[in-house]
């Protein structure tokens, strides 16, 4: 089975769902995946620095997982426009190269 991995993150928690059965190619062949969901993601430095065992242990069960994803909450930008004045939010950004952390 092909992997996709989305990009991951820890903010609001890890739910790791297996044992779900997801029908192939045939309907009547059926195979078992793995999917790592996470809550907000607020990256703003980098995350390969930390060699935590839990932590490593964590980003292992995501990257393990058949299917990752997780709710992005940054812009990845270098500033190439301005914001705009009323947005209705927050306007969080963070350096395009973050995005190779998550992956």
């Amino acid at each position: 089975m092909n992997r996709l991995i989305v990009i991951f993150a820890t903010a609001a928690g890890i739910w790791l769902v297996q044992g779900g059965t997801a029908l192939a190619q045939s309907s009547e062949t059926q195979e078992d995946y793995t999917m790592a969901l996470t809550g907000d993601s607020i990256i703003t430095r980098r995350l390969s620095v930390y060699k935590e065992p839990g932590f490593l242990e964590m980003i292992e069960l995501i990257r393990g997982a058949d299917v990752a994803y997780t709710n992005i909450e940054m812009l990845f930008h270098d500033y190439e426009s301005f914001p705009m004045n009323r947005s209705g939010g927050t306007y969080m950004r963070t350096d395009p190269e973050m995005a190779k952390e998550l992956a």
